[in-house]
Parts: structure tokens; sequence; C-alpha cells
């Protein structure tokens, strides 16, 4: 759990060493210890309150925020929204006490990106990482070269301009996904691809609502059994899998209603397919973890038997 009852006053001489070690990494071990060692004595509540702040934010930015839920704290927010909010408590107790700058600040500056990172705020992210890229600091370097990611990621996160009619709004998010593909290909192997697979993932999510509105049933079920294929290590994959089953579902009831409304024959071969491939994919959903997930599945299963119980009365 992160730190609380965050001290009102932090000198610019508490930093202690680890803070910074922590936070720039062991290749980087020596020369921040050599460059930050605090010179004043050290006021332990404070320093104490940032170290375990810092601490426990590195240890969630090991987690992969594509495959794994950010951790919840005490308080119901996100790890790092809480963190967010205690370095922005510190920071403004600095400046109430008129603290004069110091490497503490570029340190609650760096921190507070990192948190804003996995909050996806990337602009705001961007900006606090420039509070530290110009200075003399050793976290100026790493400061400098995650401004630049961050700044791109704000660049391809901005809302699409308005589409004049469907076809063209599914043309601007389908060159945003392939945008974000390649900033995954981009960023392989480093700490940044698993947040550009989550937006990739979460525009190609778009993709099908969009095309679950416009297009014929065939096509809608096909992007969103693409999406899945996609993001099988997907920590939202029973989600996916929820939608295809929902989708599948909507299109077998839609052939009902249409032969109800005497549009066309039942076309059952048709039907029976929508429903079959309705019911995997809510099995196949409750494999998932979480019991609210598997109880939404199993309710959806459980409701579309009940319709189909009705289908087959009346097509008797």
């Amino acid at each position: 759990m992160l730190a609380r009852g965050v001290q009102t006053r932090v000198s610019v001489g508490s930093l202690h060493v680890i803070t910074l070690c922590v936070l720039i990494g062991l290749s980087s071990f020596s020369l921040a210890c050599q460059t930050l060692a605090p010179q004043a004595p050290l006021e332990p509540g404070a320093d104490h309150a940032l170290t375990l702040i810092v601490a426990e934010l590195q240890m969630h930015l090991r987690d992969d925020p594509y495959r794994v839920h950010a951790a919840i704290a005490e308080n119901g927010q996100t790890v790092f929204e809480d963190a967010r909010w205690q370095i922005v408590r510190l920071q403004a107790a600095r400046e109430s006490a008129a603290e004069p700058p110091g490497d503490i600040d570029l340190v609650l500056h760096f921190a507070r990106a990192l948190s804003l990172e996995r909050m996806r705020r990337y602009d705001d992210a961007a900006r606090a990482y420039e509070h530290v890229s110009g200075s003399a600091s050793a976290l100026a370097a790493a400061a400098s070269g995650a401004g630049e990611v961050m700044r791109s990621f704000a660049e391809h996160s901005q809302p699409l301009t308005s589409a004049a009619d469907a076809a063209e709004e599914i043309e601007g998010v389908e060159r945003r996904l392939a945008q974000w593909r390649e900033l995954v290909r981009e960023h392989r192997e480093s700490s940044y691809e698993p947040m550009a697979r989550q937006e990739a993932e979460a525009w190609e999510m778009l993709r099908v609502e969009l095309l679950a509105r416009t297009r014929e049933p065939d096509v809608a079920t096909g992007a969103a059994r693409r999406l899945i294929e996609r993001n099988r290590e997907s920590k939202l994959l029973a989600q996916h899998l929820i939608r295809l089953g929902d989708l599948y579902a909507e299109a077998a009831r839609r052939e009902y209603l249409h032969h109800r409304a005497r549009v066309r024959a039942l076309d059952v071969q048709r039907y029976d397919s929508f429903l079959e491939q309705a019911f995997a994919s809510y099995e196949l959903a409750m494999d998932e973890r979480k019991p609210s997930l598997r109880r939404e599945a199993a309710n959806k299963i459980e409701a579309l038997l009940a319709y189909h119980d009705g289908v087959r009365a009346h097509v008797r």
C-alpha cells in the first residue's frame, strides 16, 4: 500500500539516495549516489514517505498494463492514481513552504510522469518529463527519451476529426489502428510495447463497434474474431469473448425477427450457426478467473437459452 500521512514539509537536502536509485535503475546507481547524496541531515518522515511512494510505484511499473489490470489501493483508486495524488501533495507542500528548487523536485516530476504514463495521460506525462529533461540531473537523459515517446503517444491518442459518414469514420479508425500497430513494432521488447498494445487494442475495439452498427453481422463478428486472435494475451480477453457472443446472439435474434416480420423465411441453418457461436464464446469467457465476468457470461447463456426456447416453440 502506498505511503500515507505524508509530512507537510520536505527540505531539499532530505532526498534519500535510494529514491533516485529506484527511479533511474541499477545501471546508473553509482552515478546517482555520487551526484545526489544528501549533504544535509535527513528528515526521516518526509524522506521515508517519498522513498515509499517511489519504491511502490516502481514495483507496480513492472506489471504489464496490457496483460494485467492495475493494482487497486485501499482508497479504491489504482496504485498509479494514488501515487500521483500523493506526489502532487508533496509538490504542493513544498510550494507552500517556499522551498527552493532542488533535486527532490526533479524526482517528484519524474515519478509523477511515470504515474501519468500508466494512467494513459500522455500529454500530462510529457509535460512532467519536460521539467526534468532540461536539468543537469542524472534523470535528464531518461526524461528526455521518455518525453519523446509520450509526445508520440499523445499525438496518436487525439480524437478523430468529424467524419462525413460511417465509412469515413471506419477508415479513420483503421488508419489510427495501423499507426498504433507500427508503434508496437517500434517499441518492441521495451517497457512501452505493452502500453502501445493496449492502445492498439482499444482502437480495434472501437472498429468492432462501428462495424456492428453499420455493417452486416458477418462483418462485425469477423472483426471481433480478429480482435480476439490478435489479443489472446490481453487482460480484456474475456470481455472480447463476451462481446463476440453478444454479436452472434444479436445476429441470431435478427434472423428470427426477420422471419417474424415476414421479411424472409427463417434460415434455420444460419440461425443455429449464430446461436452455437454465441454459446461457444460465452463458455470460453467463463474460463476467466474474475467472478463478475464468469457470472456475466453465465447469465447471458441462460438468457439466450430462454430466448431460443421461445423461438423453438414458435417455429414449431
